[in-house]
């Protein structure tokens, strides 16, 4: 029977015949070393290529088959795959396929910046890693803002981001007032502007949202270089008209707001003024029940506290699907 040689006495080593294994302490910073090293690696990333920057990485397809079944299935998946030695990922920025792969490799993202998280978001989105999916959803939760809520929101729905997503929302009924007048929502997308306009949880005043909604209006003709005329300002908001609440308004302000500026035809305002004072009630193409927020206080939205690694002390449960 074959027997090992003798290991040389422990007393005749120096510290660099242990190599690189033996001084890392942790599987995470080995792991990490190969990552960065790229020793013993069977697979190449081209990344970037529609993104204007391309980046090429090394990787080890074991690594990357235990921490996502998109590449599982890539390498052994059956029918079996063509050998894979170099692969392009086009779609990615490599900020944030590093980002992916240090989190397959390491459970933490040393890197994460609101600049990259939503790259890294759609890449955790794409090979179906949860947990840095929730990690960024967890970030971008922390940093969100009055200035950059709607912004966050827009770009959560594009990846199906819910957590974001109701956050997001959650902060819009909660500071409705201040986010309708920023800056930042004339440049929303119109479907964006529908749904903050159609949500009855709004803590604004109804005439505030009417004048948001005409500032928005206002700004899609300026940045169209089309005359803020009352037919241009109509054909902008279109079906978005609709979903502001005109009987909730004072006379005052019907007269004084859309009466003065031509938002509403004489015809839509004889309507409004008719339901309001009218005995019988006629339909009218304008939604009539209040906003629930608005009969109540809400208190002001706060961002938890963020951390870029996973904690250990729970075992993780998933609690959202991207």
């Amino acid at each position: 029977m074959s027997q090992l040689s003798a290991s040389p006495s422990a007393l005749s080593l120096t510290q660099s015949d242990w190599g690189w294994q033996g001084r890392t302490a942790g599987i995470a910073n080995r792991t990490k070393h190969l990552l960065a090293s790229g020793e013993h690696s069977d697979i190449q990333f081209v990344v970037g290529r529609y993104r204007g920057t391309i980046q090429t990485f090394r990787a080890h397809k074991f690594v990357l088959r235990i921490g996502s079944q998109v590449f599982d299935q890539l390498f052994y998946g059956e029918p079996p795959s063509p050998s894979h030695t170099n692969l392009e990922v086009p779609d990615a920025t490599p900020e944030a396929f590093h980002n992916l792969l240090s989190y397959l490799y390491t459970d933490s993202v040393e890197n994460l910046t609101s600049q990259n998280v939503f790259d890294t978001l759609s890449c955790a989105s794409k090979y179906k890693i949860q947990l840095l999916f929730d990690l960024c959803s967890d970030f971008i939760i922390a940093s969100l803002n009055m200035d950059n809520c709607l912004t966050m929101l827009e770009k959560a729905e594009e990846l199906n981001a819910q957590r974001v997503i109701g956050k997001c929302l959650e902060m819009l009924d909660a500071s409705s007032g201040e986010i309708l007048q920023s800056d930042s929502f004339l440049t929303v997308k119109k479907t964006t502007l529908e749904t903050v306009l159609q949500r009855s949880t709004l803590t604004a005043d109804e005439y505030s949202v009417y004048k948001a909604a005409e500032r928005w209006a206002n700004h899609a003709c300026q940045m169209d270089k089309m005359a803020p005329s009352s037919h241009n300002r109509r054909l902008k908001l279109g079906t978005a008209l609709s979903l502001i609440r005109f009987p909730l308004m004072t006379d005052v302000q019907l007269a004084d707001g859309p009466g003065e500026t031509g938002l509403l035809t004489k015809d839509e305002l004889c309507d409004i003024f008719r339901y309001k004072h009218a005995t019988a009630k006629r339909c009218i193409p304008f939604r009539t029940t209040p906003r629930a927020a608005q009969t109540r206080r809400m208190a002001p939205y706060r961002a938890p506290q963020f951390s870029t690694r996973l904690s250990r002390t729970q075992p993780y449960t998933p609690r959202y699907s991207p």
